[in-house]
């Protein structure tokens, strides 16, 4: 029986550029057949919405055209604003109630009302003994909540697939951070450990523990440093250090918050962003952190031209693996 070839585009949409990478699969190889990025004009994206949908396409057009993409088909990554990650937990009740219970009491972790949000869940995890191996009184199920505002995905979903702009199909839209996060949990030597994901306007942070999502948070990056970030593909070497200190700072609320509530350490940090120059920080982070610091690559994955900067796509190739 002949292998389903996959042929898909990893897309990401950021206020000031996008990027985008097609990956062509068939069974268990995977190969970069093209790649691109492209400044966007200011005002193109804000917020998370595509504001002006006509430049938005003619620079997307321009970029598939240009790098000689093939496929029709864009799974999109997401980490922006519009995006929040939580972990959870509920009442442990019967198969048939337990969306509805964990629809009725999301609103508890989420600071934005559920009804302009679409919301997904995924159960991580159940408590229904304690350390002794004895029943608990009140069983409980922990859950990963990821909720998106509705207008910023529909936006993005009509403005691609508008016939009038070209003959795009979305066919699924993934959060940046769990995507890095199941392909980290492939290979990582570490019980305990945080994926982190730092773009120029959130930060999105997992720790997960024995394979399973143990916290989960969203931190918005200050208006007027995103906004310095956005304006230039260049960081310059004081906003570099800002947003170093804030990806530390955001690193120890996580941890100690983590260690108080489950008493165990996180020994290694996965970090990934579309700031490259953060890479080259990665001694420091490690020194100042005190544990294991890998930048996030899909180099071990992939068949790509030598030339080809893995870390700038790595998100994008993830959501093309789908």
């Amino acid at each position: 029986m002949k292998e389903k070839v996959k042929n898909v585009i990893g897309l990401q949409i950021f206020s000031n550029e996008i990027r985008a990478v097609q990956v062509t699969s068939a069974s268990d190889k995977l190969k970069v057949s093209a790649y691109g990025s492209a400044r966007l004009p200011e005002g193109t994206v804000m917020g998370g919405i595509i504001a002006k949908p006509e430049v938005f396409m003619s620079y997307l057009r321009e970029l598939l055209t240009k790098f000689k993409f093939t496929s029709r088909k864009i799974i999109l990554s997401i980490s922006n604003q519009g995006l929040i990650v939580r972990y959870a937990n509920f009442p442990k009740v019967s198969e048939d109630k337990q969306r509805n219970v964990i629809m009725l009491q999301a609103q508890n972790y989420i600071p934005i009302p559920l009804t302009e949000l679409e919301l997904a869940y995924c159960i991580s995890d159940e408590h229904i003994r304690d350390e002794a191996g004895n029943p608990v009184k009140e069983p409980t199920i922990s859950a990963l909540l990821v909720a998106a505002k509705r207008d910023m995905l529909y936006n993005m979903v009509d403005t691609i697939q508008d016939k009038k702009y070209g003959s795009y199909v979305v066919e699924d839209i993934v959060p940046t951070v769990t995507t890095i996060a199941s392909v980290v949990q492939r290979s990582a030597p570490f019980n305990t450990y945080m994926v982190m994901n730092a773009n120029n306007d959130v930060i999105n942070i997992l720790i997960i523990s024995g394979g399973k999502i143990t916290l989960a948070r969203s931190v918005q990056i200050d208006s007027t440093l995103s906004d310095e970030l956005n304006r230039s593909e260049r960081i310059e070497p004081d906003k570099l250090s800002e947003l170093i200190e804030i990806i530390k700072n955001e690193f120890w609320s996580s941890v100690n918050y983590y260690r108080i509530s489950n008493g165990e350490e996180v020994e290694a940090l996965y970090l990934s962003s579309q700031v490259t120059e953060l890479f080259s920080a990665r001694p420091e982070l490690a020194a100042d952190l005190g544990v294991e610091v890998e930048i996030f690559t899909m180099a071990p994955y992939i068949v790509a031209a030598s030339e080809f900067p893995v870390e700038k796509y790595a998100a994008c190739i993830c959501a093309a693996l789908g």
